[in-house]
């Protein structure tokens, strides 16, 4: 239990003398609940602002908690009409234009595809139902099929991120998070590691295969898949990359092969695979 400056994700230098309001941050009965204290002051007869943290502890910290025992939420009642009537998808769309737009981030396309999901299933629904896990776990279980763990733990992920953005919001538009032990889980431990690795008798194996099934049932095997397994386990090429390379990206003479920033995975420039002339494997 206690009062606090909510300074931003990165903090403030001069917190606690700073100009930021007080925030009422404490436990009840296994939740977190915040508020601001000057809402909760003037609305119950304070005539100016809480800028003395002795007076917020004293004077209104107790009658917080009095009210906090007494009823569900003491602070839906005093949030703003404008407020209470905002939908998952405004949310969600303005998260992505202040925050995802406005700082550029690099997954920007991917995560208006996780964006789209979740308006999907939950656009319809207030805001406020995004502070409990039930209506989230529905649509984890509805998003799971078809997909692995790893694109559902995404797409939680990225709602995870825009519910922490909209809980530092002034006024915030989430007051608390369902992402907590007891509440929505993100099993990281679930998701299937790849395992890019071929041992060599596989390798044979594989190779003698594709000779071996030269018939015309068989078309899209033969001699050219032969070749082209061979020149995909030599350079650890991705498939994007090797259907993108083009005879002005081999180094003939020190036998490598350049791969361009725009056909990279990583985005980056110079990234090159050495042919089986030109020495070791990568695994």
């Amino acid at each position: 239990m206690g009062v606090r400056k909510i300074c931003g994700p990165k903090g403030c230098r001069a917190s606690p003398r700073c100009d930021h309001p007080w925030w009422f941050d404490v436990m009840h009965d296994g939740r977190r609940w915040r508020m601001l204290v000057d809402d909760f002051a003037l609305m119950r007869g304070a005539t100016e602002s809480v800028r003395s943290k002795q007076t917020a502890e004293r004077v209104w910290e107790p009658k917080f908690m009095a009210e906090l025992m007494a009823r569900p939420d003491p602070r839906r009642e005093r949030k703003p009409e404008s407020t209470r009537e905002v939908t998952v998808a405004e949310f969600l769309d303005r998260y992505y234009a202040e925050y995802v737009q406005a700082e550029g981030l690099k997954s920007i396309v991917t995560i208006q595809g996780q964006l789209k999901a979740l308006k999907a299933s939950l656009g319809q629904l207030p805001v406020v139902a995004l502070e409990k896990p039930t209506d989230i776990a529905r649509f984890k279980a509805e998003y799971r099929k078809g997909r692995t763990v790893a694109t559902v733990n995404r797409a939680l992920g990225t709602l995870r991120a825009a519910i922490n953005w909209g809980r530092f919001q002034d006024p915030p538009l989430v007051a608390t998070t369902p992402f907590h032990r007891f509440g929505v889980n993100i099993k990281v431990k679930d998701e299937i590691k790849r395992d890019r690795r071929v041992h060599r008798d596989e390798e044979q194996r594989l190779l003698a295969a594709c000779l071996t099934m030269n018939t015309a049932e068989h078309t899209c095997s033969g001699p050219s898949l032969h070749d082209r397994l061979i020149g995909a386990l030599e350079t650890c090429c991705r498939q994007g990359e090797m259907l993108r390379i083009q005879n002005r990206h081999v180094d003939w003479s020190l036998h490598q092969i350049v791969i361009p920033a725009g056909n990279a995975k990583d985005a980056e420039n110079g990234a090159s695979r050495s042919t089986p002339r030109g020495g070791s494997r990568r695994s």
